[in-house]
């Protein structure tokens, strides 16, 4: 291997990922989902990818053993695709087509991420789906890279984010740490009782991790999923983080926890 190639040890974090992922209905794979007003310049938007890949080690690195490995002969073209709708345009054939990118393996040999601009013909409006492995970021930092390859306006001649401001380390936030960015311990400063939801946050991580016999919804459910929008205003929601003193991530985090708790409720499994 080329010295120059970087070579890290996995973190805590990333190798839990790895462990939880085993079993198939616990894939570590995200994607974000971004409409956007007309078709990109793909020329441009090659540009802007290979920047964010120079500047984010991560997405040119495999998963080895316990060890990310950059691979030596990274190569932009084969993470991006341009795919037709086949159908008419409609938030819900674009949230259809891009489950089928969530869906699909990673390339086996390749860094585990995919790009995909979603095209149809009846239309000059697109879309674009990052899909990558939890273990390169997390939600924020995919949106942040996400980012990195947008205008603000179509005359715009720098993206919205800096490639210098989407860096992410798993382990800077531990997960005993007692300050309001960590989820289990927000959750109850959020809605509710703190005794209930952080009781809530803490027994959904046993259950997805060795408990599977005593979480049915979790267990039993099958290899289905799709893609759902809930909107609420994004101002409330910055308001509430300021006055919590947290990140918008952090509320929303809290969110899908108590959501996942009131679907178990709902179904008649207790938290506890």
């Amino acid at each position: 291997m080329s010295p120059a190639l970087r070579r890290d040890e996995l973190s805590g974090t990333e190798q839990l990922m790895l462990t939880i992922e085993r079993d198939p209905r616990f894939r570590s794979a995200f994607a974000n989902l971004t409409m956007l007003d007309t078709r990109p310049d793909m020329e441009r938007l090659h540009q802007r990818m290979a920047e964010t890949a120079d500047g984010f080690v991560r997405l040119r690195q495999i998963i080895d053993g316990g060890h990310w490995i950059e691979v030596p002969d990274f190569d932009i073209d084969d993470h991006l695709a341009v795919l037709p709708l086949g159908r008419k345009w409609t938030p819900a054939a674009v949230r259809r087509k891009a489950l089928q990118v969530l869906h699909e393996p990673f390339a086996e040999g390749r860094p585990p991420w995919r790009f995909a601009v979603i095209v149809a013909d009846d239309t000059d409006k697109a879309a674009m789906v990052w899909k990558l492995h939890h273990a390169i970021t997390d939600g924020m930092g995919g949106i942040k890279m996400s980012a990195s390859l947008m205008d603000a306006a179509p005359d715009a001649t720098a993206p919205l984010m800096a490639v210098d401001d989407i860096r992410y380390d798993h382990d800077e936030v531990e997960p005993s740490e007692p300050s309001g960015r960590n989820p289990v311990a927000l959750a109850g400063r959020v809605v509710g009782t703190a005794r209930e939801s952080v009781g809530a946050a803490r027994w959904m991580a046993s259950q997805a991790l060795l408990a599977r016999g005593r979480a049915p919804l979790w267990s039993d459910r099958s290899l289905d999923r799709a893609f759902e929008t809930l909107r609420r205003p994004l101002p409330r929601a910055k308001a509430a983080a300021a006055n919590l003193g947290v990140s918008l991530n952090d509320v929303l985090v809290t969110a899908a926890t108590r959501g996942a708790t009131a679907v178990h409720v709902e179904a008649g499994v207790k938290p506890s």
